[in-house]
């Protein structure tokens, strides 16, 4: 019995420490590729921050006409993704209102200027990021 508590125990001890081999190699095998981070050390950043990001949305975008008419409004969630040079790519919608307020929505995301990308492990990393937008009439 003693034998078997004292293998379990060593097994345990060295599946343990390949373990951490394990996560310390896939940290590396991760930052060499092009893997999407959703938690990082440093979040990107807008230039001037959240703040400033918000009111270059409010200055570019262009409440659609027929949105109107039709008295469409809400929050629009668009994701995409800051890549390591700070550009945005892969813009999509993750929650929207309506196609108007959609498409308004990815057209100005896709105007912004390049970000400060986010850094895990003292690299730029691709990282996701949500964003709502906020359509209110009147």
């Amino acid at each position: 019995m003693k034998t078997n508590i004292l293998f379990a125990t060593a097994i345990i001890s060295l599946l343990s420490l390949l373990n951490v081999s394990f996560a310390q190699n896939n940290t590396q095998e991760a930052l060499s590729t092009e893997e999407i981070f959703y938690i990082v050390e440093e979040e990107p950043q807008f230039s001037g921050g959240e703040e400033a990001m918000f009111v270059f949305i409010k200055k570019n975008i262009l409440y659609p006409e027929s949105a109107i008419i039709s008295g469409h409004e809400g929050k629009v969630y668009v994701s995409f993704i800051v890549e390591r040079d700070g550009s945005i790519s892969n813009v999509t919608i993750e929650r929207g209102v309506s196609p108007e307020l959609d498409n308004e929505a990815m057209r100005v995301v896709k105007l912004m200027p390049k970000w400060t990308p986010g850094i895990d492990h003292e690299q730029a990393v691709r990282t996701k990021v949500v964003v709502p937008i906020v359509f209110k009439l009147g």
